[in-house]
C-alpha cells in the first residue's frame, strides 16, 4: 500500500462551518459556496453512513480483514495514548465509503519554482491543497488551475483529519490487506498526532511529523504487540525501506529542479531541462501512464517527507519519546508565533528550525 511515493495520502480537511466569505486564494484558485457545500455534503454523507464499531463487529456481516482492523482500532488508540498522544473519540465509529479514495486532493505550484499555491482560512490557517469528495469535481478544480498557468495535480487520499471539528470515524478507504497491517496502525497513530498537535500554517511540519512518528510509533507498537510472531513487523519494515528508496529519488529530482530553477538560465532553457528531468524520473520510478508528475506533485511529496535525518535528530535528543518531541515542537511554535503568523515555513527551511528545537526537550 505504498502508492505513488506518498505512502497512504493524509490530509486535513477543511471543515464546512468556516465562514465563506473570508477565504483568500490565488489566481484562478478562488472557491466560492460550492466548495463549501460539496464539503459539508460530503462530510454529512461519510457521518450518516458511519455506524459505531462495536455494532458493525456484532452483525457478522464483514469480512475477516476489516474485522481484524475495527478489533484492534482501540488496542491502537490506547498504545497511542500511553506514548503522548491526545485521547480522542475518534475512530469509534466505521464508515463504509463503497468507493476507493476519502477524498481527492488538489495542489498548485508554480511552473518554474516551488512556490506553493495556498487557501487561507479563518480559525484553521491556510493550506496548500483542497480536498474534493467528488474526482470529477477535483479534476475540473485541478484543470482551472492548469489553465491559469500553474502545475497542479489531483490524487487520492485515504484518509484525513477534521482537526476535531467532527468526530472521525474509520474509513472503508483506510483498511489496508493483510500483509500492510502496519500501514492501518501508522494511518490511525499519524492521524492521533494531529489530534495532538496542529501549528497554524504550517502543512510541511505538521505532515512530516505526523508521518514520523505514525511510522515510528508504528514500529514499535507492532513489536510491543506482535514481536515477530507473526511477520507483521518485518512487513512493515520492508515497506518502509521501499518507500525510502523511492522517496530518497523524487527528492534528489526535487532538488535537482529547485536548483535549476534557482539558476540563471533562460525559461525556454528551464522548461526544456524541467522536462527532461521529469521524464527520467517517469522511467526510473515507473510512474503510471496519466498520473501527474510536474512540480505541485513534488512539491507535495516534500510536505510529507522533509528533512528526515533532522527528524531523526531532534527523536534522539528527546529521548525517542512522542510526548517529549511534540512538547519541543509545540513551545517552538508558540515562541515563534509571531514570526511564522500567516508563513509557512518552507522545505529548506524546515532543517534549521527542527535543530533549534533540540535544546527544548526535556
Amino acid at each position: 500500500m505504498r502508492a505513488l511515493g506518498f505512502k497512504k495520502l493524509k490530509i486535513f480537511l477543511i471543515p464546512a462551518v468556516i465562514s465563506l466569505s473570508a477565504c483568500s486564494t490565488p489566481r484562478g484558485g478562488g472557491i466560492g459556496p460550492g466548495y463549501f457545500l460539496q464539503a459539508a455534503l460530503g462530510q454529512l454523507q461519510i457521518s450518516s453512513r458511519a455506524r459505531p464499531i462495536s455494532e458493525v463487529l456484532g452483525d457478522g456481516r464483514i469480512n475477516p480483514g476489516t474485522q481484524k482492523a475495527l478489533e484492534a482500532v482501540s488496542r491502537i488508540k490506547a498504545f497511542g495514548e500511553s506514548q503522548g498522544l491526545s485521547a480522542t473519540r475518534n475512530y469509534e465509529e466505521y464508515s463504509d465509503l463503497k468507493r476507493p479514495a476519502a477524498v481527492w486532493v488538489v495542489s498548485a505550484c508554480e511552473p518554474l519554482r516551488f512556490e506553493v499555491q495556498r487557501w487561507s482560512f479563518p480559525i484553521v490557517g491556510g493550506f496548500s491543497y483542497l480536498g474534493w469528495f467528488d474526482r470529477s469535481d477535483g479534476e475540473g478544480f485541478r484543470d482551472r488551475l492548469a489553465a491559469h498557468g500553474y502545475d497542479a495535480d489531483v490524487r487520492p487520499a485515504r484518509a484525513y483529519s477534521t482537526l476535531g471539528w467532527f468526530r472521525d470515524p474509520l474509513l472503508s478507504t483506510m483498511i489496508p490487506g493483510e500483509k500492510d497491517f502496519g500501514d492501518l496502525v501508522e494511518v490511525v497513530l499519524h492521524e492521533s498526532v494531529h489530534a495532538t498537535l496542529h501549528l497554524d500554517d504550517q502543512s510541511t511540519l505538521n505532515e512530516s511529523l505526523a508521518q514520523f512518528l505514525g511510522e515510528k510509533l508504528a514500529a514499535r507498537y507492532l513489536e510491543q504487540e506482535h514481536g515477530g510472531r507473526t511477520g507483521l513487523l518485518v512487513s512493515y519494515q520492508e515497506s518502509l525501506l521501499k518507500e525510502k528508496a523511492r522517496t530518497d529519488r523524487l527528492r534528489a529530482g526535487y532538488r535537482e529542479l529547485d536548483a535549476l530553477y534557482r539558476s540563471g538560465r533562460p525559461d525556454s532553457e528551464k522548461k526544456r531541462e524541467k522536462g527532461r528531468i521529469l521524464a527520467r524520473l517517469r522511467q526510473e520510478l515507473q510512474w503510471p501512464e496519466g498520473r501527474t508528475l510536474n512540480n505541485a506533485t513534488l512539491a507535495q511529496f516534500s510536505t510529507y517527507a522533509s528533512s528526515p535525518e533532522a527528524f531523526e535528530a531532534l527523536w534522539a535528543s528527546c529521548g525517542k519519546s512522542a510526548g517529549r518531541m511534540m512538547d519541543a515542537v509545540r513551545e517552538w511554535g508558540r515562541s515563534n508565533e509571531h514570526v511564522l503568523s500567516g508563513r509557512e515555513l518552507q522545505p529548506e527551511e524546515l532543517e534549521s528550525a527542527l535543530s533549534t528545537m533540540k535544546t527544548r526537550c526535556r
